[in-house]
């Protein structure tokens, strides 16, 4: 006894060190089993070594802790509420169940002589009973323990007549009960672990990579190298593909983070995440509303990202020399006129920067750019430069400017496509930010957020401010 009590605090010592390292989600769930089936270990061989050896009731006792080791192996969970629900579920289903296999068994025992037709009739009965009930009230691993149970405690009756119904009930179904609330409460201290962080991690994560995106679009359509540089290319595919899992893997998280609710602090800077089957309406969860619209929204301007960078950059980034005709055309009055390409650069990544602040707890309000007002002013005059250059190509005889050069006409095209879709990604951006406040507002355990004023920003994506113009001619 003393040397498993020794092996229990060199446990505990490894996962108070290892909670000073990020190990991993599995490998914290694993400790956490091992944890679990080490307890139930300690306590079956101390009660096991206190007793005498030739007690019959000894046996029965180590099928006990046995039945709960392995119970605390398989209801065992990453989250916490998925742990207490399979937990919760496995629990009920074994005392149904092995209440119906008590009354096998004393049925059969009642019958001798046809003993094994009334255990096998009463099994395939209650199979079938459980598994519907189980599937028609959306429990059906709970049906499935049912029937489980059922089978052990009626065949255990029936090849053990010297064996009281009253033991084999108490070492089977509490066994397994025992076994299942020593999972629960592992999952509950050591290396606790909430869906709900997690879709929040996942969220910070592709909110990030939103930023690198943008900012990587911006890097293709002003680069000065004049030929196409692979590594940008293939690192913003990567970074497009990175988003798109954070986001699936946040989808799929919701789920469980349904069945878990926020109590408070059980001491200071610990969060205390129970699971809502245990608590019921006590506590908070997760907005699964507001998550799925900020998923939504992330989604769509990931794709519009992808789609701009492949219209700026399909084939290597701009001529530096009709760059440079687009910083002169396209001016800004901030500054003395700086160029409004490098205005709206400068103001979509501060935009989406703040936004990410909030998410993360920094800022509690996000600071927007007006996006859309820029980039109306821009695509009004984009348009006139466009109209000219198609006059141009329709009348070789009208000299108008084409960007100053044979391929620039090409290349205006592909700007004003940009800036249209620009437009739209202004939009959404208003609406992006107007999620972020109100989904980190509704976060459980987070201070109430401020949003921003809605008005007319997440239906049009622009300020309410008068249009004045904001560009100049060179």
């Amino acid at each position: 006894v003393g040397q498993l009590v020794q092996y229990q605090y060199v446990f505990l010592g490894l996962v108070a060190s290892s909670a000073m390292v990020d190990i991993g989600k599995v490998v914290r769930q694993q400790l956490r089993l091992t944890f679990s089936v080490l307890l139930i270990c300690v306590c079956a061989f101390t009660v096991w070594g206190l007793m005498r050896q030739d007690d019959p009731r000894a046996l029965n006792i180590m099928s006990f802790f046995q039945w709960a080791a392995m119970t605390s192996v398989v209801t065992g969970q990453a989250e916490v509420g998925t742990t207490g629900t399979k937990a919760f579920l496995r629990m009920g289903g074994t005392v149904a169940g092995g209440l119906f296999g008590w009354a096998g068994a004393e049925l059969a025992r009642s019958m001798p002589q046809t003993a094994s037709l009334w255990v096998s009739v009463w099994c395939s009965a209650s199979t079938f009973l459980f598994k519907v009930c189980g599937q028609l009230l959306d429990v059906e691993y709970m049906g499935q323990v049912g029937a489980m149970a059922t089978i052990i405690i009626s065949w255990g009756g029936y090849l053990k007549p010297d064996l009281s119904l009253e033991m084999l009930f108490a070492t089977r179904v509490g066994g397994i009960c025992f076994g299942a609330f020593v999972a629960q409460i592992s999952a509950l201290v050591v290396f606790p672990v909430a869906a709900s962080k997690d879709v929040q991690k996942r969220m910070q994560s592709a909110m990030l990579k939103l930023q690198e995106q943008s900012a990587m679009v911006w890097d293709a359509l002003l680069s000065e190298v004049d030929d196409a540089d692979s590594a940008l290319h293939d690192a913003f595919h990567v970074g497009r593909e990175a988003v798109v899992t954070e986001v699936r893997s946040a989808q799929d998280l919701l789920k469980k983070a349904k069945l878990e609710r926020y109590l408070g602090e059980s001491c200071p800077g610990v969060q205390c995440w129970m699971p809502a089957l245990c608590v019921g309406k006590m506590g908070r969860s997760l907005d699964a509303a507001a998550a799925e619209k900020l998923l939504g929204q992330t989604r769509e301007i990931n794709r519009l990202l992808s789609t701009m960078f492949g219209i700026v950059y399909g084939d290597g980034g701009a001529r530096v020399d009709v760059l440079t005709d687009l910083h002169r055309l396209y001016r800004h009055p901030e500054h003395g006129g700086v160029s409004a390409l490098r205005k709206l650069r400068t103001d979509t990544l501060d935009s989406l920067k703040s936004i990410g602040d909030v998410i993360v707890g920094s800022v509690q309000a996000p600071k927007l750019k007006d996006l859309g007002e820029l980039v109306q002013s821009m695509l009004k005059q984009s348009k006139a430069i466009t109209e000219h250059v198609s006059e141009e190509i329709v009348h070789p005889d009208v000299a108008v400017v084409s960007l100053g050069h044979p391929d620039g006409s090409c290349f205006l095209y592909q700007w004003y496509t940009f800036l249209v879709l620009y437009e739209r990604f202004a939009i959404l951006v208003g609406q992006l930010s107007h999620s972020v406040s109100v989904w980190v507002a509704s976060l459980p355990g987070s201070a109430e957020v401020q949003t921003i004023d809605t008005g007319r920003l997440p239906e049009a994506g622009f300020s309410k401010s008068s249009h004045q113009p904001l560009l100049q001619s060179a």
